[in-house]
């Protein structure tokens, strides 16, 4: 008798930490995306020549003028780009930081020189800040962009 009571108690056992292995994954995964903190990415788009034509401006026709209903910021970047690959997390960890009230671009210069050669981009990283039908230069310094951004929203 104490024999089945102990087979039991195996077997039952060996059910419940089947299920407990199968919940114990799920419940973690469900508890680590609900708490992640966004790293900004989703709000920071690299855009190519025809997105920046429909959602910034023209470059051809009108070049300074900028299209956009909220402010953004238009990171001027190349992959081999030493500075740039230090700015870009911390333009990323801004875009969070201001979510979804700034929209972030980053153009690659390689892939887009016609767009660059508007802006006369000729170092890189290059920062703009696109407001009011503006485009203007900022300087590649995230606690001036911030500060910009910052009198922009007031502003609105």
């Amino acid at each position: 008798m104490a024999n089945a009571f102990i087979l039991t108690f195996i077997f039952a056992g060996k059910k419940k930490m089947k299920a407990t292995f199968l919940f114990i994954p799920l419940f973690i995964l469900v508890i680590a995306s609900c708490s992640r903190k966004s790293d900004g990415t989703e709000f920071f788009k690299s855009i190519n020549r025809s997105e920046f034509i429909s959602l910034i401006a023209d470059y051809e026709d009108s070049p300074s003028s900028y299209k956009g209903d909220k402010p953004c910021v238009i990171d001027f970047y190349a992959d081999w780009c030493q500075p740039c690959k230090k700015l870009s997390p911390k333009l990323n960890k801004m875009a969070a930081e201001f979510g979804g009230s700034v929209c972030f671009y980053k153009i690659n210069v390689d892939s887009e020189p016609d767009i660059a050669d508007s802006y006369d981009v000729n170092t890189i990283p290059a920062v703009f800040i696109c407001h009011d039908n503006i485009i203007e230069k900022a300087p590649a310094n995230v606690s001036t962009i911030k500060d910009l951004l910052n009198q922009i929203l007031k502003k609105d």
